[in-house]
């Protein structure tokens, strides 16, 4: 992963000297955009990671009822807490290391200066800190991996945008503070010293009040600790009465579950599709989700058309948002894939299933069902969008303008079909062999999404920068350029997608071996 890191940095680094090393400011300014696209980029998967880390450390050790022996010996709570955030920091914080050398770019061109790239650093610490204390307050609070996921990345949402929108709502009112007497209440928000990256902005606060926040965040975050080291100590302990908790509890199952009479009809409905299809689709709200992600899609682009005109759902910076909810559908087919999997396989419950009808070959086709059930309707709208500004762009003559929405529109409509495969599988494979969902779920966006995109991104920077060489357009360099990053990808993800499935058949065969061996014992 460090490895993976590295070179993904040293790809932004050749495109941001590639596209903008002979235009303005010369090197000093391509330096200067690479630091800034680089911290933000470092800033946000510090803060994304941390939280999916130790989002189910605490969780899973009560859903296994290992958490009460581990204070059958002389550990603390103190040193639990502490244990695990440094157990599940510590390959993030080597990323985010291995990044370092290539910020340092930037300060040997004269872009920036020493300063920031110290406060850079410090804010990536600090960002990953507080990300891993949300998390370990989610896992604390929430028994399942989604569930504690979500909220510790709420948590951390609010703590980010919350003091911001404070911080607007005063600077622009009637009776308006100065920005400087309001940039106080934005103290607790983790992206402030990412906005010192950003000196284009109107406001920009001062260097000094960005250390003050990170001590602050220090502090806050040791308190979020703080709490967890008490309450771990008795939380595996809870549950047995009929306290606010229990009631709460109850309330969240009838609003996923619904009433029994409900439940009772869904699953009599989901049964007929095959017992694992009910496992997976049992909350009565979960196939309504991802048609409300589609919806906010459309209702976004139907802003902008209102707003700015439809040129601008078709432009370059409008194109990305299409690109996003794409991936957020690529990674719930992970999810869903290895959520029920993971389940069964952590309570033993898969190998019982294993000794009865539904085999293998029944589990897996259920899964694919479930899961084309479920998300293959709105990942079929979302293909239809992209062909349907593919298809505008080329009857009203503006392909050409607009060249590079074109392509991405094009890439998605390829690769979204090709990385479903292959996050199906790989993820499917790490559970099968005894990870917890939320790290199989990690491993394969890094192996499937994330290690290919940076790679090709790479080759393809490569052979285009040679191209240029050789005095070859630009329009004939940018289709090179996509059409080896799309070579790779398929290769890659097609390849290694399909050696997975091999591995996962396999890892079923052995699990009804072992099962069939404690049978016969």
């Amino acid at each position: 992963m460090r490895l993976a890191t590295g070179l993904a940095g040293a790809a932004l680094a050749a495109s941001c000297f590639w596209f903008f090393g002979n235009v303005g400011g010369g090197m000093m300014e391509a330096g200067a955009m690479l630091f800034t696209l680089l911290g933000l980029a470092c800033g946000l998967w510090s803060m994304l990671a941390g939280c999916q880390r130790t989002a189910d450390s605490i969780g899973r050790e009560r859903r296994d009822g290992t958490l009460g022996l581990l204070f059958l010996t002389d550990l603390t709570g103190w040193d639990v807490v502490l244990g695990k955030i440094c157990a599940a920091g510590c390959e993030t914080f080597y990323q985010l290391m291995a990044v370092v050398p290539v910020l340092a770019i930037p300060l040997l061109l004269g872009g920036v200066t020493l300063s920031a790239v110290a406060l850079l650093v410090l804010a990536l610490i600090n960002g990953l800190f507080l990300s891993l204390s949300f998390g370990l307050v989610g896992s604390l609070w929430a028994r399942d991996p989604r569930q504690a996921v979500g909220l510790a990345g709420a948590l951390l949402l609010a703590v980010t945008v919350f003091p911001w929108a404070v911080f607007i709502y005063l600077v622009n009112r009637e009776q308006a503070w100065a920005p400087a007497e309001a940039f106080p209440v934005v103290l607790f928000s983790p992206a402030l010293p990412f906005v010192q990256l950003m000196p284009s902005l109107p406001v920009v606060p001062p260097a000094s009040l960005a250390f003050t926040a990170m001590l602050v965040q220090m502090l806050l975050g040791f308190g979020v600790l703080a709490y967890t080291a008490r309450r771990v100590r008795t939380i595996w302990q809870e549950g047995t009465g009929r306290g606010w908790r229990w009631w709460w509890r109850n309330l969240v199952d009838r609003i996923r579950y619904g009433p029994p009479d409900v439940r009772a009809r869904r699953r009599a409905r989901l049964l007929e599709l095959g017992a694992w299809v009910w496992l997976s689709r049992r909350e009565r709200w979960k196939k309504s989700l991802p048609w409300i992600l589609v919806v906010g899609l459309f209702g976004i682009e139907l802003w902008i058309h209102l707003s700015l005109g439809f040129r601008w759902v078709a432009g370059e910076a409008t194109t990305l948002i299409p690109l996003l909810f794409h991936g957020l559908i690529r990674m719930w087919v992970g999810a869903e894939s290895v959520q029920t999997l993971a389940e069964q396989r952590s309570t033993g419950a898969l190998e019982l299933l294993l000794t009865t009808p539904l085999g293998p070959k029944e589990i897996l086709g259920q899964q694919r069902r479930s899961v084309v059930g479920l998300l293959g309707g709105p990942w079929l709208a979302l293909m239809a969008n992209d062909l349907f500004l593919i298809l505008w762009l080329s009857l009203n003559g503006e392909a050409a303008n607009y060249r590079i929405p074109w392509w991405l529109h094009g890439v998605a409509i390829v690769t979204s079909p090709l990385h479903a495969y292959g996050m199906r599988w790989v993820a499917t494979w790490h559970v099968v062999a005894g990870r917890p969902a939320n790290q199989a779920l990690g491993r394969a966006m890094n192996s499937v999404l994330i290690l290919p995109g940076g790679v090709g991104a790479l080759v393809a920077m490569a052979v285009a920068m040679g191209a240029q060489h050789w005095d070859v357009e630009e329009d004939s360099r940018i289709t090179l350029f996509i059409c080896i990053w799309m070579a790779v990808q398929v290769v890659w993800v097609g390849g290694w997608g399909w050696w997975h499935s091999r591995r996962v058949g396999n890892g079923f065969r052995e699990l009804v071996t072992s099962g069939r061996r404690v049978r016969e014992q």
